[in-house]
């Protein structure tokens, strides 16, 4: 989401802007800056794949407006188990249809936002069963 902030100020001096994608000093030394924002996303640190019907998949919460442009989970050995670049993307826990150890493993996610930004997640997640 890009936001635009228009900052009028008659006080004479120097100001910091956090955020900013883009500074633009107009006539008058009226400066307006471009912010990007997006929301936190809920990733979950560990998952339970045990058919119980809760937390049987390691996916995004609350995905909205933002579309999946490559998610990846690997083993220790760096072997990608799962790979998806839709939004409804969930792994299971298995690979080529074999349940896998408990244990942690590591994803990797881009995720495009409404305002053309692409964001790389990077992290673990523990299988627990």
């Amino acid at each position: 989401m890009k936001q635009l902030i228009l900052i009028l100020s008659l006080i004479t001096g120097t100001f910091s802007t956090v955020m900013a994608q883009s500074t633009t000093v107009l006539p008058g030394g009226i400066a307006m800056d471009t912010v990007s924002a997006h929301k936190e996303l809920y990733i979950p640190n560990a998952f339970t794949p045990n058919g119980d019907g809760l937390n049987d998949q390691f996916k995004i919460i609350n995905l909205s407006d933002e579309k999946i442009i490559d998610f990846r989970v690997f083993n220790r050995w760096g072997t990608i188990l799962y790979r998806s670049g839709d939004n409804h993307a969930a792994w299971d826990g298995k690979y080529k249809g074999k349940m896998q150890e408990t244990g942690v493993y590591g994803y990797l996610m881009k995720i495009g936002y409404a305002d053309g930004s692409i964001v790389t997640y990077k992290g673990t997640i523990m299988l627990i069963r």
